[in-house]
């Protein structure tokens, strides 16, 4: 079970002077708060911040069923909110196959199981039924590393492929931005105003026939260029869920507030997605180009909670720049150009991806 290789650890940070501050991200993992709110969340007091070590590990107890679990690589010393439970890994254990056991499919099924509330965005999972999670026989710390410089090497592939992927997107966002600078015809419209706007909604996760093949389930984890959904529901499941035609942009509101995503098939989406059905005057690449370019104005936008929230009222205020259609369609088609790479790009991804899930599985089960 996960209390084989993880410790609680309860250490705060007192009277010591005051590290990096951290958010834990679904996404990303933890990052530094002030690169991702641009401005100071924390209270002044942090004495009862929790401290986080390198290999440490922490989740949020209302977010684990959707991921929101990470180790700390990159920080030596750092501070979480008191909210989030800590723990260290035991003498004995590899970190790196540590983290694999933590963030395999197998084992996010079960955070699910493990999360109770009426509230999806409140269900809370607790520190002993986390621990008490079962893992398979842990193998001699020389097998633990092999597994973990394997697992590695097959997802800096797939994590190259993503940053190539996204380069695509930057310089997409560039030339948006200088297209839209150089004409006196934009005007700033109200997003509202601009088509339908939806929030998802995930079906019932206590019955398993919800969950299927028939469409893709949308989380903010999918919000990534080149990644392959993770779940599908059934027909019965797409019944209870809110879905968004081929074409609408899918822009995250709660949690990593401003990830943005493009529809390319009919999908179902989970209530911290709204989603954005654009009517006859956006044409639905520009529409989710402008809606990118909006992301650093949606994070600014959000509460300052422990879940930044930004709720649909201020959504649908955003001003959005619009051209002409004549002129949205002379920047589709530069941006088209480019979908050829984009297409062989998303396939090497989807395959990295394919062959890391594949080793993860066989790892996790023993048989690497």
């Amino acid at each position: 079970m996960i209390g084989d290789i993880l410790r609680e650890k309860k250490e705060l940070l007192g009277s010591e002077s005051e590290p990096e501050i951290l958010t834990l991200t679904e996404g990303n993992g933890f990052v530094s708060q002030s690169s991702r709110f641009e401005k100071r969340v924390a209270t002044e007091d942090t004495s009862k911040y929790k401290v986080v070590r390198r290999y440490d590990v922490a989740f949020n107890p209302y977010l684990l069923w959707a991921g929101a679990i990470a180790m700390n690589f990159s920080y030596s010393r750092a501070i979480i909110s008191p909210v989030y439970p800590t723990f260290e890994v035991i003498n004995g254990v590899h970190p790196g196959y540590a983290n694999m056991l933590l963030t395999s499919m197998p084992i996010k099924k079960l955070f699910d199981q493990i999360s109770f509330g009426s509230i999806p965005r409140r269900r809370r999972a607790s520190v002993q039924d986390f621990l008490s999670l079962p893992l398979p026989p842990l193998p001699p710390l020389e097998e633990q590393v092999r597994i973990s410089n394997l697992l590695n090497l097959s997802k800096s592939r797939l994590t190259n492929n993503r940053l190539l992927n996204s380069s695509l997107d930057l310089w997409g966002e560039a030339l948006f931005s200088s297209t839209v600078a150089q004409h006196d015809a934009v005007q700033l419209i109200p997003l509202g105003k601009l088509g339908d706007i939806s929030t998802g909604k995930t079906p019932p996760t206590s019955d398993s026939d919800n969950f299927g093949s028939d469409i893709p389930f949308v989380t903010p984890g999918d919000l990534t260029s080149g990644r392959q959904v993770g779940r599908y529901l059934s027909l019965q499941g797409k019944a209870f869920s809110r879905t968004a035609p081929k074409g609408s942009s899918l822009v995250c509101c709660i949690g990593t507030v401003g990830k943005v995503g493009i529809v390319r098939e009919e999908c179902a989406f989970n209530q911290q997605i709204n989603a954005v059905k654009w009517g006859e005057s956006v044409h639905p690449i520009y529409g989710y180009y402008a809606m990118r370019a909006k992301s650093e104005a949606m994070r600014r936008s959000a509460t300052s909670t422990t879940i930044p929230i930004l709720n649909k009222t201020s959504f649908k205020k955003l001003l959005i720049p619009i051209l002409p259609y004549h002129l949205q369609m002379n920047f589709v088609r530069k941006i088209e150009k480019s979908h050829a790479l984009r297409e062989r790009l998303t396939l090497r991804s989807n395959l990295s991806s394919e062959l890391y899930e594949s080793v993860q599985y066989r790892a996790f089960r023993g048989h690497l």
